[in-house]
């Protein structure tokens, strides 16, 4: 079962719930809830990321005075994005597998670099990357 899928969210929020971890259910249920307010019923694991990312933004956003952030949400949303990979391992990645040659142009990387990394990699980082080491 995949970390992010609504059927793990629900599994761990029922898991929470038996250990008495309210924080923890309650935070499951927020995220199943937002989730469900959504187009659809089945997300992929990089819908729901885009999910976790928009609302981690939106409580850690400049309009929320940091002694009010809820750390309790924040630390659980950034638990459940994966690990982003390193700009010498995209570095590194770009210099052995694309051929700037066989492109329209430099920033059409971009798109092979997110295909190959997923939500693992900020598609800004990777055009950053681009831009000043190729």
């Amino acid at each position: 079962m995949s970390k992010l899928s609504l059927e793990y969210l629900r599994s761990e929020m029922t898991t929470a719930m038996k250990a008495g971890n309210k924080d923890l259910a309650n935070n499951y249920k927020f995220l199943i809830s937002e989730l469900q307010r959504g187009r659809s019923k089945q997300y992929t694991d990089a819908e729901i990321v885009s999910v976790v990312k928009k609302l981690l933004a939106s409580f850690m956003s400049d309009k929320v005075p940091a002694e009010k952030q809820d750390l309790s949400i924040i630390n659980f949303l950034k638990s459940l994005l994966p690990e982003t990979v390193s700009d010498s391992v995209v570095i590194e990645w770009i210099g052995n597998n694309i051929d700037f040659d066989s492109l329209p142009n430099k920033m059409a990387a971009i798109k092979l670099v997110i295909k190959e990394f997923g939500t693992r990699v900020d598609g800004g980082t990777v055009r950053k990357i681009i831009e000043t080491k190729f």
